[in-house]
């Protein structure tokens, strides 16, 4: 209708269904979708700049699928309160994620920071590494599915606080080795079985963890 003979949008599907098309009662499915919806609204709220979170993200709405269902008075538009009440600990969860980007300062920092920003009362450093620990090269962002982004606050007084996101993208347990003279706590995780030692962190396959630190 609109002349375009439908090449006005891509053709590209980014969406990941783990192997069934729509509903589904395969628990690990389930699950897994579960763990991939937490994992997109971790990412969200812990970037810099303004979370958009749309109505019903909180508890899974998925309009089925369709992304464009803005002229659609029907079911497919409406959200359908009873996704939370089969699944409150999700809401809770996302709600955990919102007050820690409140109660996190640098996950809130009103300038960019690339490399190292210089501040009234001190300076700000961003890091994105390797799970050995190392800082990311060229060629690591081309092939990278797992890695993390440090952002270290160190003041003029001495006093240092850091705030560490681990994104593991691999069917497979990986470690993350953690940066020194820090002392890190597991805030969040994606997965309750992350685990966090006095200089690594284990993260199950596909999920995100996020540290808190202060020297």
């Amino acid at each position: 209708p609109n002349g375009e003979g439908n090449r006005d949008g891509h053709s590209h599907n980014y969406s990941c269904n783990y192997g069934i098309e729509g509903p589904t009662s395969d628990t690990s499915i389930l699950a897994d979708r579960r763990r991939h919806r937490l994992n997109l609204l971790t990412t969200l709220l812990v970037s810099q700049g303004t979370p958009m979170l749309l109505g019903g993200d909180e508890f899974g709405n998925s309009q089925q699928g369709n992304n464009n269902a803005y002229a659609q008075d029907n079911e497919t538009g409406w959200l359908d309160w009873s996704m939370h009440d089969k699944d409150p600990e999700f809401t809770r969860l996302v709600r955990e994620l919102v007050w820690l980007r409140r109660n996190t300062p640098l996950l809130r920092l009103r300038e960019y920071v690339h490399g190292t920003l210089q501040t009234e009362h001190g300076e700000i450093v961003i890091k994105w590494l390797r799970p050995d620990g190392l800082e990311m090269s060229a060629q690591d962002w081309g092939a990278a599915h797992s890695f993390s982004v440090a952002i270290t606050e160190q003041k003029d007084g001495g006093d240092t606080s850091g705030v560490a996101i681990l994104f593991n993208n691999v069917e497979k347990k990986t470690d993350f080795a953690l940066l020194r003279d820090l002392d890190w706590t597991l805030a969040f995780a994606s997965d309750a079985e992350a685990l966090l030692g006095k200089r690594a962190a284990s993260l199950p396959p596909r999920t995100i963890a996020v540290l808190l630190a202060s020297a």
